[in-house]
């Protein structure tokens, strides 16, 4: 193996995003083999721009139409020629040495843990729109993914993989039906083939938490993908868990995510989003009282975090397990 890395940055009609995301790519103290953009059509001037650079290493690819995020992850996956990939979403910037620290950890590791390792993930530090710092997502998911997922759930930081393209390819790359989840989605399918994940526990990725546009501003939408998730994983879980644990557990995935994003609904003053999200939550928790306190405990929490940008700075919180 050549132990190379590709550098995919998917984008949708953020132009001057996608630029700041790429120059953060440029400025890697490890320079990629080569940087695939993927935009999933839009009219923007990113191909004029990425054409005046002139570099050699930059490959530019433009959807005739709208496909969504998963199908534009998957075309960069097909086009790359390295062993290790790197996803980076236009709004999210990479710190200058997060693909050498990744590198170097791979290549640390003996034969024998490189034959069931499929991913490497990197921390995140959430900035809000003025860039002040409001707390950190750190990977979690460490060694198999099976086992780890069952401990603990599934943790996905923005912008924070990198795949060994092989594995990726073996699972069938992300599921371009699913209309959100990819990246939980591909998080489990891994767990099934018996993959591992080496995590890297410091914030290289910097993610900006304001209102930008993104699948989670469409909350019905969300909704109706969680639910589409949920039913997929659920024979998974019941087979993990046992049918009544394993049904618990789809509940409890289904009202963590989505009272987080009711928390971040009330925190943005959208409070018909809101409570939409909260009414789905306590649908799915009716008739228990543990997931009901579990549910509203995480509306809270999220809502204080988002609300309250200057608590989480000052109690250097952690999100443990972000929304995918």
């Amino acid at each position: 193996m050549n132990n190379n890395v590709t550098a995919i940055l998917t984008t949708y009609q953020r132009s001057r995003l996608a630029k700041r995301a790429l120059t953060s790519i440029f400025s890697q103290s490890f320079s990629p083999a080569e940087i695939i953009v993927v935009e999933d059509a839009g009219e923007t001037d990113l191909a004029d721009w990425i054409a005046a650079l002139g570099r050699d290493d930059l490959k530019y690819v433009r959807h005739d139409r709208n496909r969504g995020l998963a199908a534009a992850r998957n075309t960069g996956l097909r086009l790359a020629n390295s062993d290790l990939i790197a996803y980076i979403d236009d709004d999210d910037l990479w710190l200058p040495t997060r693909l050498q620290e990744q590198v170097e950890r791979y290549r640390s590791l003996h034969c024998d843990q490189k034959v069931k390792l499929a991913s490497l993930q990197v921390g995140c530090i959430i900035v809000d729109s003025q860039g002040q710092p409001i707390g950190e997502v750190l990977p979690v998911n460490q060694g198999n993914l099976r086992e780890s997922i069952i401990k603990v759930g599934p943790a996905t930081p923005s912008s924070s993989f990198m795949f060994v393209r092989s594995k990726l390819l073996e699972i069938g790359g992300f599921d371009e039906g699913l209309i959100s989840g990819i990246d939980h989605d591909v998080w489990m399918k891994l767990a099934v083939a018996g993959y591992s994940n080496e995590v890297i526990k410091k914030p290289l990725v910097m993610v900006t938490r304001n209102d930008r546009p993104k699948m989670m501003s469409d909350t019905e939408r969300r909704i109706l993908g969680l639910t589409q998730y949920v039913k997929k994983w659920t024979p998974t879980y019941r087979e993990w868990f046992g049918e009544i644990e394993g049904d618990i557990y789809a509940r409890r995935y289904f009202i963590r995510i989505v009272c987080g994003l009711a928390g971040q609904k009330f925190a943005d003053r959208q409070f018909s989003e809101g409570i939409l999200a909260t009414k789905a939550a306590l649908r799915t928790a009716s008739g228990s009282p543990a997931l009901l306190f579990y549910g509203i405990r995480l509306l809270l929490r999220t809502y204080a975090s988002s609300a309250l940008p200057q608590l989480a700075v000052a109690k250097r919180a952690i999100i443990r397990r972000p929304e995918c």
